[in-house]
């Protein structure tokens, strides 16, 4: 490279290398179209019995073969969040608290006006001995309701947090 070339081109051909940020929403954009092109490759028809079965094995407590569905399903529709909440639900039930959170992180993101996944992660992160991140987690959920006016969310996140306060003591 010469003193005169921008560190951003390549010498042979002039021209910009992609940036970092450029590179990742291209990338976002091609998954994007390769869910739509999968979601068309199972009809709403077949996703119901599949979920049909789903419920059956989980009122069968069957929820690792439950979990094995869901996760065919969520290939073909991934930004469906009932899915990734059942699945949360199945991880929870197993113990496999780790992807429990990992899943309810999910359905927050799909639907982040529905508050209840943050508590269910603050209840695995509790079941898996991480009780300062739970309270952190709690702190926020509260603070996060009081500037929405989420009243009902606030009063369960502050209640939980003065049961846990009064639990350590």
């Amino acid at each position: 490279m010469t003193a005169n070339e921008d560190p951003g081109t390549t010498a042979s051909s002039g021209l910009k290398a992609p940036s970092a940020h450029a590179t990742a929403q291209a990338a976002q954009q091609a998954q994007a179209a390769q869910a739509l092109a999968l979601s068309a490759r199972l009809t709403d028809a077949q996703v119901n019995t599949l979920y049909r079965q789903v419920y059956n094995m989980t009122e069968q407590g069957r929820f690792d073969e439950a979990n094995v569905l869901l996760a065919l399903i969520m290939m073909y529709r991934p930004d469906e969040p009932k899915f990734s909440l059942a699945s949360a639900i199945c991880f929870r039930k197993t113990g496999c608290f780790e992807d429990a959170i990992r899943m309810f992180a999910r359905t927050l993101e799909l639907q982040p006006d529905n508050d209840e996944p943050a508590f269910e992660i603050v209840e695995c992160m509790s079941l898996l001995g991480l009780h300062d991140n739970a309270t952190d987690l709690l702190r926020q959920i509260a603070d996060v309701a009081r500037r929405e006016n989420k009243t009902h969310t606030m009063e369960r996140a502050e209640t939980l947090l003065e049961f846990k306060k009064a639990t350590v003591q």
